[in-house]
């Protein structure tokens, strides 16, 4: 089974990757935070016209016609690019309403950017705004409640809102685990983006920051430590590649395999943050360097899919693989 991109795959991750690099730097992010929002009305408007909510929404629903395969390689971006707002409740909503029978004037709004969706875990919303959507997921079922009202919390990453959450009426719904497969994959390729772009950062640093008039990069401590991060990278992503195909096929064993890339994911995530404030040493630490958002946003992903149990318990299901 080839795992590879295709050429077409590697454009459209290239380009949101660009696109990112160019009009959302982490500067940006910093002037953003502390405000009312990190990503405004016309910078929502704009995402909606590229096409981020649309990527894998069917054509004969108003979308590009792709699939998951595209759909986690663009949130991977997101990831290594710290991207802020709602994009993966907002994406998973519209395929909620897509396979609910949602209205097609909720579908509209979705993917026109006209509706933002926060994400709901028990009584704490993240990035879910008064008069909003907001998205619940579990293995029983998902679905859409619009926001009564809010009662913002501390949040341990600054560019995430947290808030106590009271709704109202509910907008659409849909049975079944699929959805929640689908946000462990897409939460999988957000945490190993946060992963790649750690490790990055390190190697970066190691071949430039010198001790004993060498770079600290030749020194075994220090990359031993890189290449056990890229290591976690690879095997996360070879992972998340293998599950979203066996999710897109509707094999017996997709779930499962869902559950072990977010496993992974979130392994990666962790000790690759963590060991890339190591590798900066003391200027790591320290709030002015960018190294600690990373590690932020992957406290703050993790914590938005909900318990760790729900997963870790999908890893003990009986599966049945097939293989053509």
């Amino acid at each position: 089974m080839d795992l590879t991109p295709s050429n077409a795959q590697k454009d459209i991750a290239d380009s949101v990757a660009e696109y990112l690099a160019a009009e959302l730097p982490i500067e940006r992010l910093r002037l953003a935070m502390g405000g009312d929002t990190m990503v405004d009305d016309g910078m929502w408007t704009q995402w909606a016209s590229m096409g981020f909510f649309s990527l894998g929404v069917p054509e004969s629903k108003g979308g590009l016609g792709l699939g998951l395969i595209e759909e986690f390689l663009m949130f991977g971006q997101f990831g290594s690019h710290l991207t802020p707002g709602p994009l993966l409740s907002t994406v998973l909503a519209t395929h909620l309403a897509i396979d609910g029978g949602g209205e097609d004037d909720l579908i509209g709004r979705l993917l026109a950017g006209e509706e933002r969706v926060g994400l709901r875990t028990g009584r704490i919303a993240f990035d879910a705004g008064p008069g909003e959507l907001v998205l619940s997921v579990s293995e029983k079922g998902a679905f859409l409640e619009r926001v009564r009202g809010l009662t913002p919390v501390p949040s341990v990453d600054p560019t995430v809102a947290l808030a106590e959450v009271e709704v109202g009426e509910q907008v659409a719904h849909v049975d079944g685990d699929a959805l929640q497969t689908r946000q462990w994959i897409l939460g999988a390729a957000v945490l190993l983006g946060l992963a790649q772009a750690t490790t990055r950062q390190s190697t970066a640093y190691a071949q430039v920051r010198k001790q004993f008039g060498k770079p600290i990069g030749s020194f075994q401590a220090v990359k031993h430590r890189c290449a056990d991060m890229l290591t976690r990278c690879h095997v996360a992503e070879s992972q998340l590649h293998f599950a979203a195909l066996r999710v897109r096929a509707g094999a017996g064993d997709a779930r499962v395999q869902a559950a072990a890339a977010l496993q992974l994911a979130v392994d990666a995530a962790r000790q690759n943050t963590a060991v890339n404030i190591q590798n900066h040493g003391g200027i790591g630490f320290t709030a002015e360097h960018d190294a600690g958002l990373y590690l932020k946003r992957a406290v703050s992903v993790e914590a938005s899919l909900g318990p760790a149990t729900q997963w870790q318990a999908a890893l003990q299901e009986p599966t049945r693989m097939e293989f053509a």
